[in-house]
């Protein structure tokens, strides 16, 4: 009887293993996130790992399974709003919208990367008719949208994802001739976009914060000592100037847009790093 209760099981111990390397590969997670928690994080390089299961942040790879949709907005520097806004994205136009759209807006903070994409990936394949999302009009069979192709088109947002004004939910009921009627899929997404999401400039100096309106709007704009205000603007290139306290340090600008046609909503953030002036050589 001692030899059985001193032997240990096989399986007992496997699962121990693999305990402890989840352990470690969160551990390791966590420990990017809080080197990187400055607000310089904005300027973190953010690329898919081969097979769409892993990313890759400076050169360090980190499981979407052990990623929670609070961590990813922080790599990406953005609020957790716009992670929320690039997964809608990944179905926009699509008649699956209002599906994806519904479960992204209930998948908390503390969710895995890979759980919202495989839910997302479930929910792509909902036609309207399925989700009742809509009145009930049963609209064409959607393909569904592969995890990995979801997490490419998020990375490739960067935190400037383009803006859903929670009315188009995609294309419209289908047809007589089987095409889908209304515009939904056709219409462009408002959308906000920066030309630099990490700038630098000296003390006390005015830094120019370049973007990119798919429509007219109203911005937003503040950030800690950082002077704040409202504008409206037209489509197009346009450019704010900020300028940079005395102090040295790297200051989070917030800049939001909303349409002044639809209403959508539309934000990201720019890292201003105030640099020393460098002293010449005497």
């Amino acid at each position: 009887m001692s030899v059985i209760r001193n032997m240990k099981h096989p399986c007992a111990s496997r699962q121990r293993r693999l305990a402890a390397s989840v352990a470690v590969a969160s551990a390791a997670a966590l420990g990017l996130l809080a080197v990187g928690s400055a607000p310089a994080f904005a300027a973190n390089s953010i690329t898919v790992g081969a097979g769409g299961t892993t990313i890759i942040v400076n050169g360090r790879t980190i499981s979407t399974s052990n990623l929670t949709l609070a961590q990813f907005a922080k790599l990406q520097g953005v609020p957790e709003s716009n992670v929320n806004l690039e997964l809608d994205g990944v179905a926009a136009g699509t008649l699956s919208a209002p599906a994806v759209e519904a479960l992204v807006a209930s998948l908390p903070g503390s969710t895995t990367l890979a759980t919202s994409l495989d839910e997302l990936s479930a929910a792509s394949g909902t036609s309207p008719g399925q989700s009742g999302v809509s009145d009930g009009t049963v609209g064409p069979a959607t393909a569904p949208i592969g995890p990995a192709s979801a997490l490419e088109q998020v990375v490739a947002d960067n935190g400037q994802p383009p803006a859903s004004n929670g009315s188009d939910g995609g294309a419209g009921a289908a047809g007589v001739n089987g095409s889908a009627a209304g515009s939904g899929a056709a219409r462009a997404r408002f959308s906000l976009r920066v030309a630099s999401r990490s700038l630098k400039g000296r003390p006390r100096s005015r830094v120019a914060v370049r973007y990119s309106l798919s429509s007219a709007a109203k911005l937003v704009y503040s950030g800690s000592r950082l002077a704040g205000g409202s504008r409206r603007v037209g489509s197009g290139n346009g450019v704010l100037m900020v300028r940079l306290p005395a102090k040295r340090g790297n200051y989070v600008f917030k800049v939001k847009a909303v349409s002044a046609s639809e209403g959508a909503i539309a934000q990201t953030t720019v890292t201003l790093h105030d640099a020393p002036i460098k002293k010449g050589r005497g």
